[in-house]
């Protein structure tokens, strides 16, 4: 069941983020080619990612406790780094499919 999308009331964002809140991770499946992503929670909760205008936005950022990011672009590219890098010396690399 569906709880809310991109343009669903903030009310409605936010009630989907909680039902989220506590799960555990279990997986993320990318599809680079269509610039979508599907990350599924232990307890069942899942959510989809797809992109909106600008395949060069960034789609969603994991971020390590040591301060590192994983960030994902809708173009399929991603970068992994520091979170403070300095905007311009960022190197954003194709996410091939045998990497998933």
């Amino acid at each position: 069941m569906e709880i809310a999308h991109s343009d669903s009331a903030d009310a409605d964002i936010a009630a989907a983020a909680a039902e989220l809140d506590g799960q555990r991770l279990l997986a993320v499946n990318v599809e680079p080619l269509q610039g979508r992503s599907t990350f599924t929670f232990d307890l069942g909760g899942l959510l989809e990612t797809s992109p909106y205008d600008d395949s060069e936005d960034e789609q969603w950022l994991v971020y390590r406790v040591s301060g590192d990011v994983f960030t994902y672009r809708a173009d399929g590219h991603y970068r992994w780094g520091p979170s403070d890098e300095q905007p311009g010396n960022d190197i954003w690399l194709p996410l091939m499919l045998n990497q998933i």
